[in-house]
């Protein structure tokens, strides 16, 4: 019985212990959170409520270009990524596909049988 105590404490130490790491907040600072939002009022990158458009785009004279730069391939790729974000929701996207298929495809021979 002794040697059962042992051995749930200390797994119940062990999950507590990366309990508090798994919901470690990795999210931005606060800093980091004001400058975004100077930067986008200075490019005038946030939506008007009211009409729906960006500044930059009702009078782009009144705000600095914004310069495209086109992204650097570094491995052949079917699809171009312009973002991280783009690349995980078009995994996420091919993934979702190929599920959806295969599962259409084994709807389809249950019904043959």
């Amino acid at each position: 019985m002794t040697a059962h105590r042992i051995i749930a404490l200390t797994f119940s130490a062990a999950a507590i212990a990366f309990a508090g790491a798994a919901h470690a907040d990795n999210g931005l600072t606060r800093e980091q959170v004001k400058a975004e939002l100077r930067d986008a009022q200075r490019n005038g990158d946030l939506i008007d409520y009211e009409t729906g458009k960006k500044p930059n785009e009702v009078n782009p004279s009144a705000y600095p270009r914004q310069v495209k730069v086109a992204p650097v391939a570094t491995a052949p790729s079917a699809v171009q990524h312009t973002a991280i974000g783009d690349f995980e929701m078009d995994l996420l996207n091919q993934r979702s596909a190929a599920l959806l298929q295969r599962t259409e495809q084994q709807r389809q021979f249950a019904g043959k049988r």
